[in-house]
């Protein structure tokens, strides 16, 4: 999603075999959402024509119930990540981030990951710098290395 100012976060991702609720609700009320797709890796992308999608949901119990489930699922994950920028600090959900790619080479940039967690990138490289400075990370361009992933979890509980 991307606003006005011209930030942007992550709200989903997709894997095989799922829909784009957001391009669903989309074709289902007739209103625009201020979001775009972006594929991370090759895909092949099914695209239904709206008038077949609607017909599909009221002809179809089992279209209908995918449709649904989807959506519940996609709400509880947007929901999720609001409570998250809204409630949640970032330095804390930076630092679950990196923990949570579960490895000590993390290939990524200060801009990705902000647009991951909700954010500028000037607050992940601020953020980033301390923790190199204090020994939990190492940069290098386009590079996070994890120096310490016990020291990162301990600053979690801090926070």
């Amino acid at each position: 999603m991307l606003s006005e100012s011209g930030r942007e976060i992550t709200l989903y991702r997709l894997a095989a075999g799922e829909s784009c609720i957001l391009t669903a609700s989309c074709v289902m009320s007739t209103k625009s959402f201020p979001a775009f797709s972006l594929a991370e890796t090759d895909v092949e992308v099914i695209l239904i024509p709206s008038i077949l999608f609607k017909e599909w949901v009221i002809k179809y119990d089992f279209w209908r119930e995918y449709v649904f489930t989807l959506l519940t699922e996609r709400l509880s994950s947007v929901l999720s990540i609001i409570d998250e920028v809204a409630f949640k600090r970032v330095d804390k959900r930076l630092i679950e981030f990196l923990i949570k790619q579960k490895s000590n080479q993390i290939k990524i940039t200060h801009n990705e990951i902000a647009s991951e967690i909700g954010t500028s990138r000037e607050v992940i490289s601020r953020i980033l710098k301390d923790l190199e400075h204090d020994g939990s990370i190492s940069l290098s361009r386009g590079t996070i290395k994890v120096v310490d992933f016990n020291k990162l979890k301990s600053k979690i509980k801090k926070l």
